[in-house]
């Protein structure tokens, strides 16, 4: 029998040319003799398979009707569940979530058919699954409406339908080659095993949901080694189901599974089975020596290993000693790319993760393949740098409006100033490997100036050994003599170029709130200076491909000609700043609330705090929380006005963590604030509480709630 058969239940009372009508519904199969005293299950239920290439294990299940009613289960080491639906109203959304890491990986599906009581309707919970929701949604890219029971029963049967042949259209071929011929992504029995050819089509076929609607990326075409992103065809989107004819993306190029380094991740286990101490030997200042034990017999790890400058054992070996906690066990991996590289070898862009009592995390490698066998080599960098997104949320909770001083509104109440924002970060450690002569960076790529963004070393505490924000026009400072001590041309304390911005909001009254953020010059224009990382135009950042290249050009002491160049690859796709409205943000407490209140009775001197918060169900976990404040307490020296608690949480899942305040350091280890926040008020110093959330796409989300201190408006 085909793997690909419908589920087989007890035969309902559709007719068969209903069946065929119905968007998604069981069909039956032969009904067995029942003993006369056997009571008969006149229950309906649904059931599937959640996975994403492996399986979806343990993870929460939950079906909503279009009544607002719901149920939940937990699905089996395989992926599989089943949930009672008895006295349900059909349409369903059937979401599972589950832990991927440090994030959480949700996917949904809609179910339209009948319910019919004695049998069962199969609906799996895949990417795919998510993608065919997301194109039946109200825009064409938001899923989770349905989570809402009245736009659940709003849904349109034949938008639901259309996107249903559309995903089919577009994966046709690839399922050929796969050998899944005739597979429904909703409704097909497969096994989440890495070889049935269902499983393949996940591992093989990766789905973005975002602003331009929903994308279907062909991981088996490869990227080169230099080129800006995925191929174009090798992409689909879809941003209107209904106006759209869905072509079919390419076939696979690459045939290699999507578990090529499974057996890597079951040798890692081994090792991470031992305690810390077990795993790695360090000396006395904690640097590591050796790998012991399992730790030391892995073998799919390559000779010339190297991450961002750093060897195998510099690297895991202070992953394994010091980061990854003891119980901790790897995940099955996730292949996100193919690459070749200039030598033309065949590499693969993996993420794979770790869950432990004492918390998760998450890890991006590249392997390549030597003969048959995939290796995990490390991405081959001479330095500690990458480029990434985040997308944040601002509050402004400032007692005081706010008053320009200049521009079109000068001089008027224009409310408060809350805004969601889209940033590309750039990171370069000038402690990290080969960087004790670097004095600066020049990057390139989507989303910045064409000239490229610089960045060098800062007289700005807080920036540690990171460069900061130099200039937006490509620019360089004037490079040090060889031998002396470096100066820094910058007082910036970010690392990122801010791509778009709308306010958070109807509390602005303003005429002009892009500029009003970005900042103006003097006689109130758009700022010109190019040491302003915000566009000067909101970026359309669908011009931006998924896993965009970006450039480094590297620059040393005594030249100023590039003395290197690397590529770094961003996996986070950007999006633009509308789609923070959208993002399930979490939730500040009232007692955490509190310390940006300065009648709320915490707006003195602190040493520590405690925040807490709520998650909107399950979709992604809070990693980190800070409280960031200025003031203006005169026996205070100048330098030691400002401080930042920042820290982890202490395990997955927690909602409150209490913060210890420390002091920052400048790019040259000197401490440069005291461990304590200093007091504000509502006309002067300022307050900042934050969280960090990362999503399983790579988008790191942050919010934070301020509050600044401004003169009172007449």
């Amino acid at each position: 029998m085909s793997e690909f058969h419908l589920f087989s239940g007890r035969l309902s009372a559709l007719t068969l040319s209903a069946i065929a009508a119905a968007v998604l519904v069981a069909c039956g199969g032969g009904n067995s003799p029942v003993a006369p005293d056997t009571p008969v299950d006149t229950n309906a239920y649904v059931l599937g398979t959640a996975a994403y290439g492996a399986a979806m294990a343990k993870a929460s299940i939950t079906v909503r009707d279009a009544t607002g009613k719901t149920v939940t289960v937990i699905s089996d080491d395989n992926g599989d569940y089943k949930a009672t639906i008895t006295g349900f109203t059909a349409p369903l959304l059937i979401t599972a979530s589950a832990n991927s890491g440090d994030a959480v990986r949700t996917y949904h599906a809609v179910l339209a058919g009948a319910i019919v009581a004695s049998s069962s309707s199969r609906a799996n919970v895949t990417p795919l699954t998510e993608a065919i929701t997301a194109m039946a949604s109200s825009d064409g890219k938001s899923p989770e409406e349905f989570i809402d029971a009245t736009k659940l029963a709003a849904l349109d049967p034949a938008k639901l339908t259309k996107a249903i042949e559309a995903l089919k259209a577009i994966i046709k071929d690839v399922a050929s080659d796969l050998g899944a011929v005739g597979f429904d992504p909703l409704t097909s029995v497969f096994k989440a095993d890495r070889s049935s050819p269902g499983d393949k089509l996940l591992d093989t076929i990766k789905v973005t949901v975002g602003s331009g609607g929903v994308s279907l990326r062909n991981i088996a075409v490869p990227l080169g080694s230099a080129d800006a992103g995925a191929p174009a065809s090798a992409v689909i989107t879809i941003s209107d189901v209904k106006t759209q004819t869905a072509t079919a993306l390419p076939k696979p190029v690459i045939t290699d599974s999507g578990g090529l380094i499974d057996a890597w991740v079951a040798q890692v286990n081994k090792c991470l089975a031992l305690a810390p101490s077990a795993r790695v030997s360090v000396d006395a200042t904690g640097a590591p020596t050796a790998f012991l034990g399992d730790c030391n017999t892995i073998t799919n790890f390559s000779s010339s290993y190297k991450r961002n400058g750093y060897t195998l054992l510099q690297y895991w070996g202070k992953q394994l000693h010091d980061i990854v906690p003891e119980g901790a066990v790897l995940s099955l991996p996730e292949v996100f790319a193919f690459l070749k590289n200039t030598a033309g070898d065949d590499l693969a862009l993996v993420r794979f993760t770790y869950t432990s009592p004492k918390g998760a995390g998450v890890y991006f490698e590249i392997a390549r393949k030597i003969g048959a066998t995939w290796v995990v080599e490390g991405n081959q960098r001479h330095y500690d740098a990458s480029v990434s997104f985040t997308m944040y949320r601002s509050t402004d909770r400032s007692t005081n409006n706010y008053v320009p001083g200049a521009g079109p509104d000068k001089g008027k109440n224009v409310g408060s100033f809350g805004a969601y924002f889209a940033r590309l970060n750039v990171s370069f450690n000038q402690s990290g490997p080969n960087g004790a002569d670097v004095y600066a960076v020049r990057v390139k790529g989507p989303g910045f100036p064409a000239a490229g963004v610089v960045m060098t070393r800062s007289t700005a505490c807080g920036t540690s050994d990171y460069l900061a924000s130099y200039s937006n026009d490509g620019s360089l400072p004037a490079a040090p003599a060889p031998g002396t001590v470096f100066a820094r041309p910058t007082a910036s304390a970010s690392n990122g170029y801010i791509v778009d911005i709308v306010k958070n909001g109807n509390s602005y009254t303003g005429s002009d709130f892009y500029n009003e953020f970005r900042g103006r010059n003097a006689d109130g224009a758009p700022s010109t200076s190019r040491s302003n990382f915000t566009a000067p135009t909101a970026v359309d950042v669908s011009t931006i491909p998924e896993l965009a290249a970006y450039t480094f050009e590297v620059f040393k002491a005594g030249a100023s000609v590039a003395a290197d160049s690397f590529i770094a690859r961003n996996v986070a796709r950007p999006q633009p700043a509308v789609a923070g409205l959208k993002m399930p943000w979490a939730s500040f407490s009232a007692d955490s609330l509190k310390y940006v209140d300065p009648a709320g009775g915490l707006a003195g001197e602190l040493s520590g705090a405690t925040l807490a918060w709520s998650v909107p169900e399950k979709t992604a976990n809070v990693t980190s929380a800070y409280l960031f404040g200025t003031g203006l307490d005169s026996a205070v020296p100048p330098v030691n006005q400002s401080t930042l608690f920042n820290q982890s949480v202490k395990a997955l899942g927690d909602t409150s963590l209490a913060l210890v305040a420390s002091a920052k350091f400048d790019g040259n280890g000197n401490a440069c604030t005291y461990a304590k926040v200093p007091a504000f008020s509502a006309t002067s110093g300022s307050r900042q509480i934050g969280l960090r959330r990362p999503r399983v796409d790579g988008v790191l989300m942050q919010q934070y709630e301020f509050h600044n201190g401004r003169p009172a408006v007449p």
